[in-house]
């Protein structure tokens, strides 16, 4: 029989959102055994393994599949200091059991992502360089998601039960592949969203052996401002002076946040610095710095993951299919519930 992978045993009680002690508690073991069964020391008899796969959906495949290679403490977060450890490290959880099943996923149809190296150049040219390689032109992105999708950048989507953390990067250190979870909690709009999406894959692109800290933070952002927003056209096409009127215009064109427009704007010498931290108190006064009027900018639906999920599960069975991800089909249909959708994104064949 199959070794059993301690480090699986570990993820699902991280997904689960409890503490080791609550956990054995549950299962009815002292907390020192249930260390002793994560760290590989002890390995747990089969009438436990059963309860554990009985209680959490996972198949005993699962935990006899080896573990993905998603080191911890190397995630870069877009958060909020409020943010509890515990939260964060089950929306951690929940986003690397995710991406185990996109990287299998990815394997089968021999996705990978289509992206440039850093190479030593700052982040703006790296931005550069990518939306020259993606066929963005120099204009705004008409849609973010699908651009991702059609280069295989894996969006992982649900909704992290709080809205303070709006996505991260995962990395995945055996292989060339890229997964951003991104919050789908309906508190988060489209433009914070599509900033994220952006700001995260600087992260990928620009840290792939740098650990999160005041740095990586600002050279994602000056990724995500080129990226989106980038400066010869910010400068040909922004006004001197800004109304309401026309940020709201610019923010449905561009598809970010008012704010974006603003620092952008500042950043590559259009506005002052006193214009600027006047048009930002004026936004906090109206009430724009924590919800800004739409502008017809929408959330935008990933559709890569549906499209792998047509393409290797195509006339396989529900309970087939549950089999293939080690899931119970109940946690099949909860995981994915656009399960059984065919949505074609043009990534692969």
């Amino acid at each position: 029989m199959p070794s059993l992978q301690p480090a699986l045993f570990r993820l699902v009680r991280q997904q689960a959102g409890e503490s080791q002690k609550d956990f054995a508690r549950r299962f009815g073991v002292r907390q020192a055994v249930w260390s002793k069964y994560e760290s590989g020391a002890v390995v747990p008899p089969e009438k436990m393994v059963a309860q554990l796969c009985a209680e959490t959906g996972y198949a005993r495949s699962f935990f006899e599949q080896p573990a993905e290679d998603f080191p911890d403490g190397l995630v870069f977060h877009r958060k909020r200091s409020a943010l509890p450890a515990a939260a964060r490290e089950r929306i951690e959880a929940e986003a690397r059991l995710r991406a185990m099943d996109a990287a299998a996923l990815c394997r089968a149809r021999a996705v990978r992502p289509n992206v440039v190296a850093r190479n030593d150049r700052t982040p703006e040219e790296v931005a550069d360089e990518l939306r020259a390689l993606w066929n963005l032109g120099e204009g705004p992105i008409e849609n973010l998601v699908d651009a991702f999708d059609r280069n295989g950048v894996v969006i992982l989507t649900f909704d992290f039960g709080t809205d303070l953390l709006d996505g991260f990067f995962l990395r995945h250190a055996a292989e060339d592949l890229i997964f951003i979870a991104l919050n789908d909690n309906a508190a988060l709009p489209a433009d914070r969203r599509h900033f994220t999406l952006a700001h995260e894959l600087g992260h990928a692109l620009l840290h792939r052996e740098a650990f999160p800290d005041k740095t990586t933070e600002e050279e994602a952002n000056r990724f995500a401002g080129q990226f989106l927003l980038p400066d010869r056209t910010v400068r040909n096409e922004f006004p001197a002076k800004f109304g309401f009127d026309d940020l709201k215009r610019l923010k449905g064109r561009w598809k970010v946040s008012m704010s974006a427009i603003l620092y952008r704007a500042w950043k590559v010498g259009i506005l002052s610095d006193a214009r600027h931290r006047s048009y930002c108190v004026y936004l906090n006064k109206i009430g724009c710095r924590k919800r800004e009027p739409p502008c017809g900018v929408r959330v935008e639906t990933p559709r890569l993951l549906p499209h792998l999920f047509s393409k290797v599960f195509s006339g396989l069975s529900v309970p087939a299919t549950a089999e293939w991800l080690h899931l119970s089909e109940s946690l099949l249909k909860i995981r994915y519930p656009f399960f059984g959708a065919s949505l074609a994104c043009g990534v692969g064949s």
